[in-house]
């Protein structure tokens, strides 16, 4: 029974695992496009766009630092993500070989 929960808490994390890959790479990918569109550049030199450019561009770092934040975080959760796993492999193996010595124990008698 334990090593059945085990193996579901595993494959479930897993499934998170790869949820959050998927979505850390569209992520990813769609920074990516926005720091290279030529609209990342907010104040383009040599033309007039008043005064709005230079405000966008002064408020423009925080959320995209906010943004690689975000980022980070979500690679520091699928490293945890992999600890657990490792973790739960570990508690199985455990669990394998207590089942295994039970069972020699049980030829035994």
């Amino acid at each position: 029974e334990q090593i059945n929960q085990a193996h579901e808490s595993k494959n479930a994390l897993k499934t998170i695992k790869a949820e959050i890959s998927n979505l850390l790479d569209i992520w990813t990918n769609r920074l990516g496009a926005f720091n290279a569109c030529t609209m990342a550049l907010v104040v383009v030199e040599g033309k007039f766009e008043g005064e709005t450019a230079e405000k966008i561009s002064i408020r423009l770092p925080e959320p995209i630092s906010e943004m690689e934040n975000t980022k980070s975080s979500a690679q520091t959760v699928q490293n945890e993500i992999d600890i657990q796993i490792t973790k739960l492999d570990a508690y199985i193996a455990e669990l394998e070989e207590e089942k295994s010595a039970l069972y020699a124990q049980l030829a035994a008698i």
